[in-house]
């Protein structure tokens, strides 16, 4: 059952529209882990979700319908990671130093005993300490590993109090519906822009993830504007009211994407600057102020009255 599901199931037509954008956002495809590989882009985007996760779960207990159960690909992907190499350097540590200490403890009870053991069983379930590169132990890999043994014991891991947690929303409404497309190579941005706007009544909410057709590094000038036509169109099929846009889509930029969308459909969308760097470029081509991923809603509010 998808999120979205569950919401009008038990909800019916009285959910908020900031549950809808949130379970829109957690059903979106664009924002499942599955399919990201590279391990740090993996461990921030599980971060930005389980944000989001968590603020859907607090308006569960809020609204009195159940809460989904923990997403575990959440824990996984924010808990210690480690290759080869570090499982047998670990598993070295733990022959030669955790074991022959464990058994010099004993049975002993005091309390730099005990303080001992608990340090002890910690190094045991730490396997990236013994990484080529020692790294640090953050506080969220420890909650994760945590979590993931009371998982693996039947039991629900710990989560945040959702009962007394404030999830932000946006309080604007649109004069009239109005179709937002966020044009972004980056998901995480996106979700990080779409969450911002959560809540923001009048607002339909689309995403157009921009991947290049070949070798970003190596287009030529001819095929860089082929690239731009193509992408134009695409976002000009999608029908959007406003399109949110970032300044680099590598190796096209932002500012010439308005300007092809412009030539297309004259009378296409109001353009906002998305970006996280200066939006000089993007405002020479017509776009409203800068919403930088979220982080200001003035130019966005701005369109929404055309």
């Amino acid at each position: 059952m998808t999120y979205l599901e569950m919401v009008k199931n038990h909800m019916v037509d009285t959910a908020s529209k900031l549950m809808l954008d949130l379970a829109n956002l957690l059903d979106n495809v664009l924002f499942q882990l599955d399919e990201i590989k590279e391990s740090y882009q993996r461990t921030e985007m599980a971060a930005l979700r389980e944000e989001v996760f968590h603020d859907f779960c607090a308006l569960c207990v809020q609204s009195g319908i159940p809460v989904p159960a923990m997403e575990a690909t959440l824990i996984s992907a924010q808990g210690p990671s480690v290759n080869d190499e570090a499982r047998k350097a670990h598993a070295n540590r733990v022959k030669n130093f955790v074991e022959p200490a464990l058994a010099k403890l004993g049975r002993k009870t005091s309390v730099k005993a005990k303080q001992c053991r608990t340090l002890l069983e910690a190094f045991a379930n730490l396997p990236n300490l013994s990484a080529t590169y020692p790294g640090s132990v953050k506080g969220k890999e420890l909650e994760c590993l945590i979590n993931q043994m009371l998982i693996e014991i039947g039991q629900e891991p710990i989560r945040p109090d959702y009962q007394s947690r404030t999830v932000g929303e946006v309080k604007n409404s649109a004069p009239k519906q109005k179709k937002v497309v966020i044009v972004d190579d980056d998901r995480k941005e996106m979700l990080k822009t779409a969450r911002a706007l959560a809540g923001w009544e009048g607002l339909e909410i689309s995403f157009y993830h921009y991947v290049p057709s070949g070798d970003r590094w190596g287009m030529t000038p001819e095929k860089r504007q082929a690239e731009l036509s193509t992408t134009a169109q695409a976002v000009v099929e999608m029908k959007p009211d406003v399109a949110l846009m970032d300044q680099g889509l590598d190796p096209i930029e932002g500012d010439d994407l308005v300007r092809k969308i412009r030539e297309i459909c004259p009378n296409g969308p109001v353009f906002v600057a998305n970006t996280g760097g200066s939006d000089d470029k993007l405002r020479s081509a017509g776009a409203l102020e800068n919403c930088d991923k979220g982080r200001r809603l003035g130019g966005l509010a701005q369109a929404v009255r055309y």
